[in-house]
């Protein structure tokens, strides 16, 4: 369009048919946007063949941005065929660049994976080194420019684990703990154990995004992650980042020093939101995000990929603003770019992108939403992008200088707009152009209407220019997709200062270029001013309101309103009026009482870094008992006052269960106010808690203002009260009979210690350096440890943290024991006992009454009478009822006997003989429990039909009554049923207890499958209910919905199998001879199931040392420290 210049002749022989290929070279100079190369074959002074192609030219490829597709979010496996067809395609559809989203094992602090094999942070996307390697360097191969996503977020485990690091670098709330979307401990923990799984959730399926945001306005923490991106880029070869995140701050420092190491490295945010129906654009903020626009910085809006996120989805509303928007952002140095709609027909995306073309925006998501006359938009855009993308402004009050009036007869509703997308164009060798984009809209006005007639082709429409005083129009042409030849030119028409043009057509999208020479620019609009005043107009208005208040209050006019003190600030426990809000049901029992059972029951509420902690272990190295975990689960449903556990004991009934609380760097916020008054209520009735401190609790935290407080041997007196030393504090004994087992020597150390005092009659256990590190109290009848160190920190060089020494489940069994004290009691066991509901149907005289019922109203005075069972007496009368009349509702059926099971017990067996021969498969399941009840060895041949079921848990339910029962005449059944069936670890756990072991190697095995079985079920169960629950919940449709119901009920059905198979194996073992003692030693040493540790030491500790001691000796070099362990013992 402006120039031409021969590059490059050469004369060459050529046979028909031959093809051959010429290197050449030329120098481009600095002309940016789009170029022809054209060439052309003569012989004997005849041109006999010509062709022609387009590439883009941008010192920053964003300028010139056309988004290309990469390999996919998976690198493993690539080749370098698909790799180089890849780009072969993308230099096909034109494109430039392409960016990998959140490939990273922490977008923040990880872009440069330590294992050839990695998972991405945010997504758990599967990738490799040596394959995203391969990608860049054949991009770069074809002059294609790659991207990498970051955030000033950390994710994953190893966000978490630069939090652990680095806590400083992360935002901080002292009422809410870090600054974080969302976070499951759980799966960090599987993050760590690079336990990931990508199949569906009954397999174990999951994904999980933990964040932890970052203080871009802390200079370390900005460092910190530029530097990772020079690393990055020095490893793979990015040519820029994409920063997501919806902000901006402290950007300049960030790019200065990324930039000073790779120069031409490019920068683009995700910060702008146009705010469609408002008459401006307003940014975040001024300062910053101008800073990041200067010098062609990219300025993304997510905003807008949904029609629904703004008014009624109208067209026009999205024109204006998007128009807007970029006017702003181009005024200030900046490549403004938005993200085409995740839904819509194909008119509504195209619509979405011509709207933002014709704003200036480059879009990304799409390459190209159709062919045109001239070929692909990418195509278009890559020759003519000078006219869509150069650094323009738009004219002002465009209706006082052009005109666009369309011919006699053309559609009433047709509609060119233009008045939002007139651009200014200065060139620098001083001639300016006036680009008019005109959108021929269609005959619809909002996206997504279920008729969408398309627009309506216009002939011969007129442009009217009043032209600028003292200015010529030098030339005007036509540039549109919708010509086949991409251009043509215009001949004006002048009359005095007016000019006029026709079109011979506008199809969809058509560019009408007017370049003029000399005489003064046509008036421009002012965004960035405008948002100016509007901001400043707001901050006066606040500081009006302010003053006013302040002087009402000062006259005593109105109500005073009380600020609120902040959580922490708060003088004394803020619970029970938090309670007294959100609980508004809750009783508080007048004397809780523990439930002791013989056995030391420990729970372990998991906040993060619990991993470090193995409460697990420590219990067995203290003598045994059952152990039970949960775990903070900060993610959208969960959070408000209930707090964000999962599967914590959540009544009285199941926490006065324990002996031992373990609160492990829990946010007292995700506890709850509920969990919290709990707590207190268990602590004072005798229980034992263990707190573990950390970034989420003590001064760090809010425990201050709540029932936890008073519970503490230490007094929080201010935030933050942190004793740190880079070079550690070293743990030492502070009591000597507390911890006999502890070599201290080989304690460890620990880089920061909570600062709280002890309080008066506390004792102070052990130290780091000079601070006290472990502190025992009580509190009612209840005894409290809490750990003063946390387990943040960069450790030196050459130091051992304490959590890494071999010592640490030591120092915590010594802490469990102390706490466990009293829970050798057994307490009696009583249930509640209800009085009958008199306005319910009694069930002696449904007793009575039954036989003269007609089917429909037995079954409705039966589901009456089913809310009286309130003892064994009433749960026998109404499975009585229902037996002998023979009810065969399934669903009323497993109601009552839901019902009736916590009062079963052996006097139930004549029912259990009944239900066992029933056609029924609820009842008989239910039948073969109640007899296994009995323990009468009578009943084993009739359970023994049950290894004959087809009914999973019918099968289920007649193993465990075997093995209650006892009978070894039931073995070689069992035995039978273990060769095919399929619930292989419960018989083999049978099979035990009857006195006949099966191959127990193959039993161990099984036993870690279970386990791991559990642990995939539980992340299953977690993904479904995100899937319920989560971000996105709103869109199931009905059928969805009931659909993810059900597996949730499948994968909460099989969990609970496998834990109770599991469990139930451990219970079996017995004592062991020394050929399973041989397979068992055997089988510890290979295992990497960390799960089996607790196992190992539960069985190793039921017999002496120096009967162990062989065994103990080959487990030196097993493959799990929790296993070594035991060789140290």
């Amino acid at each position: 369009l402006d120039a031409a210049r021969e590059v490059f002749t050469a004369n060459v022989q050529l046979a028909p048919g031959e093809r051959k290929e010429l290197p050449f070279q030329f120098k481009l100079g600095n002309a940016e946007f789009g170029h022809e190369l054209r060439g052309v074959l003569v012989a004997g002074g005849t041109e006999v063949h010509s062709s022609s192609e387009f590439f883009g030219v941008s010192k920053n490829v964003y300028r010139v941005g056309i988004t290309g597709r990469h390999v996919g979010q998976s690198t493993r496996n690539l080749t370098p065929e698909r790799a180089a067809e890849t780009m072969a395609a993308n230099v096909r559809a034109y494109a430039n660049y392409f960016e990998c989203f959140a490939w990273a094992p922490c977008d923040y602090s990880d872009l440069t994976p330590k294992t050839e094999e990695f998972v991405s942070g945010q997504t758990q996307y599967p990738g490799s080194v040596a394959g995203m390697k391969l990608q860049l360097a054949e991009a770069h191969r074809r002059g294609i420019k790659a991207i990498t996503y970051g955030k000033a977020c950390a994710a994953g485990i190893s966000g978490f684990l630069t939090y652990q690091q680095h806590p400083e670098f992360f935002g901080h709330s002292f009422a809410t703990g870090p600054a974080t979307e969302q976070m499951s401990t759980f799966l960090l923990e599987r993050m760590l154990e690079n336990d990931y799984n990508f199949n569906r959730p009954s397999d174990g399926g999951w994904r999980h995004w933990a964040s932890l945001w970052t203080r871009f306005d802390f200079n370390p923490a900005v460092d910190f992650g530029a530097d990772e991106l020079v690393r990055s880029a020095e490893i793979f070869g990015w040519d820029g980042v994409r920063w997501d995140g919806h902000f901006v701050e402290n950007q300049r420092r960030c790019i200065d020093r990324i930039n000073a190491k790779r120069p031409g490295y490019v920068h683009g945010y995700n910060s702008a939101f146009a705010n469609c129906g408002s008459k401006l654009f307003l940014p975040p903020d001024q300062s910053d995000f101008h800073d990041i626009a200067k010098a062609h910085g990219l300025i993304m809006d997510e905003s807008v990929r949904g029609h629904s996120r703004w008014t009624d989805g109208s067209m026009r509303t999205f024109y204006e603003g998007i128009c807007r928007e970029a006017d702003y952002v181009k005024r200030i140095g900046g490549l403004p770019l938005f993200i085409t709609f995740d839904m819509g027909s194909r008119q509504d995306v195209t619509w979405n992108v011509l709207s933002g073309l014709a704003a200036g925006q480059r879009y990304t998501y799409l390459t190209s939403p159709g062919d045109y006359a001239f070929g692909t938009l990418p195509k278009f855009l890559t020759r003519y992008s000078a006219f869509v993308w150069d650094d323009t402004a738009m004219v002002a009050n465009e209706a006082q200088h052009l005109a666009v009036t369309l011919a006699p007869g053309s559609p009433t509703n047709a509609a060119v707009w233009f008045d939002q997308s007139t651009w200014l164009r200065k060139l620098t060798d001083g001639r300016q152009q006036v680009l008019l984009h005109l959108l021929n809209f269609p005959g619809y006005r909002h996206y997504a209407q279920r008729v969408q007639t398309p627009p309506t082709w216009l002939s011969n429409v007129t442009v009217s220019v009043k032209l600028p005083a003292g200015a010529q129009l030098a030339r005007a042409f036509h540039v549109s997709p919708d010509l086949v030849e991409g251009h043509h030119a215009l001949t004006p028409k002048t009359d005095g200062t007016t000019a006029t043009l026709v079109l011979p057509e506008v199809k969809l999208w058509s560019i009408v270029v007017l370049e003029f020479s000399g005489g003064a620019n046509y008036p421009l609009t002012t965004p960035v001013e405008d948002a100016t005043k509007h901001f400043a107009e707001e901050k006066q208005k606040k500081e009006h309101e302010a003053k006013l208040a302040a002087e009402k209050s000062k006259a005593s006019i109105g109500t005073p309103v009380a600020a609120s003190p902040a959580a922490t600030d708060l003088d004394a426990n803020a619970d029970p009026a938090v309670l007294a809000q959100h609980f508004k049901n809750f009783t508080r029992p007048a004397s809780p009482a523990l439930r002791r059972n013989g056995v030391v029951d420990v729970h372990h509420a998991r906040g993060a870094f619990a991993w470090l902690n193995p409460v697990d272990i420590a219990l067995q190295l203290a003598g045994g008992g059952n152990y039970t975990p949960s775990w903070v689960d900060r993610v959208g449903f969960r959070l408000g006052p209930g707090g964000s556990m999962e599967d914590f004991p959540d009544s009285y009934d199941a926490l006065f269960e324990n002996d031992v609380l373990v609160l492990d760097n829990v946010q007292a916020a995700d506890l709850g106010a509920l969990r919290r008054t709990m707590i207190a209520d268990f602590v004072r009735a005798g229980g034992g808690l263990l707190v573990m401190g950390g970034w989420f609790n003590l001064s760090q935290g809010a425990d201050r203002n709540t029932s936890l407080a008073e519970l503490l041997p230490v007094t929080i007196t201010k935030q933050g009260n942190l004793a740190t030393n880079a070079a550690g504090f070293a743990l030492t004994i502070a009591r000597t009979d507390f911890f006999p087992k502890v070599d201290w020597v080989r304690a460890g150390v620990a880089f920061q210690v909570d600062q709280s005092p002890v309080k008066a009659g506390a004792e102070v256990l052990a130290k780091a350096g000079p601070h006290p590190a472990i502190v025992a109290g009580t509190c009612g009848a209840g005894r409290v440890v809490v750990v003063l160190a946390n387990p943040h920190g960069e450790p030196a060089k050459g130091t051992l943290p304490y959590w890494q020494s071999p010592e640490w489940p030591r120092v915590l069994a010594a802490c469990l024991a102390y706490l466990a004290k009293g829970s050798e009691a057994v307490s009696t066991k009583t249930l509640a006992k209800r009085a009958l509901d008199k306005k319910k149907v009694l069930p002696d005289d449904l007793m009575l009454d039954a036989s003269s019922l007609a089917a429909p109203e037995l079954a409705k005075r039966l589901r009456s009478a089913r809310d009286n069972i309130v003892d064994t007496e009433t749960a026998q009368t109404v499975l009585r009822v229902a037996l002998d009349n023979k009810v065969t509702d399934t669903e009323l059926l497993t109601t009552v006997v839901e019902a009736a099971g916590p009062f079963m017990d052996a006097s139930f067996a004549p029912l259990g003989v009944q239900m066992a021969q029933s056609d029924l498969d609820v009842l008989r399941r239910v039948g073969y429990r109640v007899l296994g009840l009995a323990k009468n060895k009578a009943h084993r041949p009739l359970v023994e039909k049950g290894l004959k079921e087809s009914n999973v848990e019918c099968i289920r339910a007649a193993l465990v009554a075997l093995g209650e029962i006892g009978d070894p005449v039931a073995a070689p059944a069992v035995t039978e049923y273990l060769a095919g069936g399929t619930e292989k670890l419960l018989a083999i756990s049978v099979l035990r207890r009857l006195g006949t072991p099966a191959d127990f190697a193959a039993s161990l095995e099984l036993y870690a499958h279970a386990l791991r079985r559990l642990t995939e079920l539980h992340s299953g169960r977690k993904s479904v209910l995100n899937t319920l629950y989560g971000g996105m919940a709103f869109s199931l449709t009905p059928a969805q919905r009931r659909l993810a119901q059900g597996e949730l009920r499948t994968v909460q059905d099989m969990e609970a199998r496998a834990r109770h198979d599991s469990a139930y194996f451990a219970a079996s073992l017995g004592k062991l001879n020394d050929t399973e003692w041989r397979a068992f030693t055997s089988f510890l040493a290979q295992t990497k199931n960390a799960a089996v540790a607790p196992l190992a030491h539960a069985t190793f500790g039921k017999l002496p040392r120096e009967q162990t001691k062989p065994w103990r000796t080959e487990l030196a070099k097993a493959q799990l420290p929790q296993i070594r362990l035991l060789a140290e013992e």
